[in-house]
């Protein structure tokens, strides 16, 4: 009679869980101890996220966006998740809308928790969950932080390289 004995290890790493199972020294020497190698498998989890998440996506589109066109809309919301991504900036959807001189409608905290109403927020909450499920990203935005509408000149755009213009917004990265 052979008794293997296995210990599990768990990590979760960027939306992904990694099991790997090794066996155990056995400390009872009647027993045959075996190594038995088992390659670690990758298991992909849908990744989830929280009410409060989608509605700070869906603030941040509704203020930024909410007159553009769906494109525009889209364009705000991945330049809001490539910060989440970025180690400069906080980790959480909201942490990352409400960063203090970010974005200027977040500068106003009376507008923080306010549900808005409309046809404009209808939308703006579709793209947003849209966007967290998956289901649409726009290639070509995907290292863009930056963006500022048109009608407007900061300094630090100089610093930066335009990759587009969607609506009235003008989008930059690093590169």
């Amino acid at each position: 009679m052979i008794r293997i004995m296995f210990n599990a290890c768990l990590a979760v790493m960027g939306g992904l869980i990694l099991i790997s199972a090794f066996s155990a020294p056995s400390t009872d020497k009647s027993y045959a101890s075996h190594k038995i190698d088992i390659p670690a498998k990758i298991i992909e989890i849908e990744v989830l996220y929280s009410d409060i998440d989608l509605f700070c996506l869906a603030k941040n589109i509704f203020h930024e966006a909410g007159i553009e066109p769906d494109i525009g809309k889209y364009a705000v919301a991945q330049v809001t998740l490539n910060r989440v991504r970025n180690p400069k900036y906080p980790n959480s959807i909201c942490k990352v809308v409400l960063q203090r001189y970010q974005f200027s409608w977040a500068n106003q905290k009376s507008k923080h928790w306010t549900r808005p109403k409309g046809t404009n927020w209808d939308r703006s909450y579709t793209v947003a969950k849209s966007v967290l499920d998956g289901e649409h990203w726009i290639t070509g935005l995907d290292h863009v932080q930056y963006y500022h509408a048109d009608y407007v000149y900061p300094k630090w755009a100089k610093e930066m390289t335009e990759v587009t213009q969607i609506g009235r917004h003008k989008f930059y990265t690093h590169y």
